[in-house]
Parts: structure tokens; C-alpha cells; sequence
């Protein structure tokens, strides 16, 4: 189902985008018609196809569901000019390619190290190289300037001082 996870965060902010904007009516039809679209596909590969039918059928439904939606958003917020989406995801990218290679080479060095036999040697090893490839990532964010991340962090800074 891994295809359909963009489609359905993206669809996910729209939903409360338009709740944001007291208008429920809207997703909520779509979701319905999503069902269908989802039926559709499904029944009709599910035979040829198996279990592989039913993640296209999900990421048919949720990607119809998101691009429909942002359609009908757009011209309600005057559209994405101005907003800095394509330069924040290509830094995203590269900042998330930093951490898959950081995690990938802890893992290989602690691999050597540690005995993957045992479920302490794999925690000890998954622990170690997803705290390396966050920070990596954190790094990597500093040094590209992702907006995103600052404020993300901004906001955990300002809930953790005291009031």
C-alpha cells in the first residue's frame, strides 16, 4: 500500500482544509464516490491480479479523492503562487536522501559489530542507526534552510518553555 501513502497525506490536509473552511459536504461526497472508484477497480482486477488489485483500486481512490479535491481548493485560495512548495520538496529530498545513507551505513557498520541474532543486537542497531538518520536529516535541514522543519521545531521549542 506503500503507493498510496503520498495521496493519502496530501488528501488527508485537503479534508481539513475544507473542514477548515466549513465545508464538509464536499469530501465527504467525494469519498463516497471513491468507494465506487475503488469497487470498480478492485472487482474488476482482483480476479487477474490478486491482492495487488486491491493497492491499485487504494491508490486509484485516494489519488482521485486528493487531485479532485486540490482542484476544487485551488481556485477558492487563489492558487500556489508565491509559495516556495517546489524548492521545500527538492530540499526534503536531499535531505532525506543524507538520512537513508547515513542509516544505511550505520546499519551495515553496526552489523559487523553487533550480533543481528538476537533481538537486543537488531533494537540495539534499528535504534542507533534511526537516531544517527534523524539527526542527519535535522542537520541536513539546518544547512538547506528547510522552512518546514524550522517551524516545526519552533513549535516544539514553544511548547516545551515554561509559561
Amino acid at each position: 500500500y506503500a503507493p498510496s501513502l503520498p495521496f493519502a497525506a496530501i488528501d488527508n490536509l485537503l479534508i481539513a482544509a475544507f473542514y477548515a473552511m466549513k465545508n464538509t459536504l464536499v469530501p465527504v461526497i467525494l469519498g463516497v464516490v471513491g468507494v465506487f472508484v475503488y469497487l470498480a477497480i478492485a472487482l474488476s482486477l482482483v480476479g487477474m491480479l490478486g491482492m495487488p488489485a486491491l493497492v491499485i483500486a487504494n491508490t486509484a481512490k485516494d489519488s482521485m479523492h486528493g487531485i479532485v479535491l486540490l482542484l476544487l481548493l485551488l481556485p477558492r485560495i487563489g492558487g500556489l503562487r508565491g509559495q516556495t512548495l517546489t524548492a521545500s520538496v527538492l530540499k526534503m529530498l536531499a535531505a532525506s536522501a543524507i538520512m537513508a545513507a547515513v542509516c544505511l551505513a550505520a546499519a551495515a557498520l553496526l552489523g559487523h559489530v553487533l550480533t543481528l541474532d538476537t533481538l537486543q543486537g537488531q533494537i540495539l542497531t534499528l535504534g542507533t542507526a534511526a537516531a544517527l538518520g534523524f539527526g542527519a536529516y535535522l542537520g541536513a535541514a539546518a544547512i538547506l534552510k528547510i522552512d518546514e522543519v524550522r517551524l516545526g521545531l519552533d513549535m516544539i521549542r514553544a511548547r516545551l518553555r515554561p509559561a
